[in-house]
């Protein structure tokens, strides 16, 4: 119901793909695969409790629109795109991180993070932590594949 414009497989179970306490309120959030994406991808939403009852928190986006999200974990392109989300505990946050490697103008590699607002009860776009979080990402993806030799060449432009 909190996604009413998108098609939720229901062939496959919903299941919980990661539980970290990220509000710190001692009860965890739940990463949770929709069951539905790509080939290789899926997509994922985060699911909080309250009042004994599981619900999709709000997100206000960098600008400044506030609404529910979904996020990508997978890869493909035999290693050359890939995305994922991450629930950061010590950082109250979750980090939607992403990259495409092709060695072309448009590649990309970063991530956004969504810090969670105890007093607005939203998870709010955070641009430092965001410069933060892509930085260690990027720099791990692109040393992770720079080992492999033919994918090396991809890797050039982020």
């Amino acid at each position: 119901q909190a996604f009413p414009n998108d098609l939720i497989e229901e062939s496959r179970s919903i299941s919980v793909y990661k539980k970290v306490d990220i509000t710190g309120d001692g009860i965890p959030e739940a990463l949770v695969n929709l069951s539905t994406g790509g080939a290789t991808t899926d997509l994922i939403t985060l699911v909080r409790v309250e009042n004994n009852k599981p619900v999709v928190p709000f997100f206000k986006q960098k600008d400044g629109r506030i609404s529910t999200m979904t996020f990508s974990s997978g890869a493909g392109g035999s290693g050359r795109y890939g995305s994922d989300a991450d629930l950061v505990e010590n950082k109250n946050a979750i980090y939607s991180t992403h990259y495409s490697a092709y060695n072309e103008n448009n590649d990309s590699c970063g991530a956004e993070a969504y810090q969670w607002n105890s007093q607005t009860k939203l998870f709010e776009f955070n641009a430092s932590l965001s410069s933060e979080a892509g930085q260690s990402y990027c720099s791990r993806v692109c040393s992770e594949w720079a080992r492999e030799p033919d994918l090396k060449t991809y890797f050039q432009r982020i």
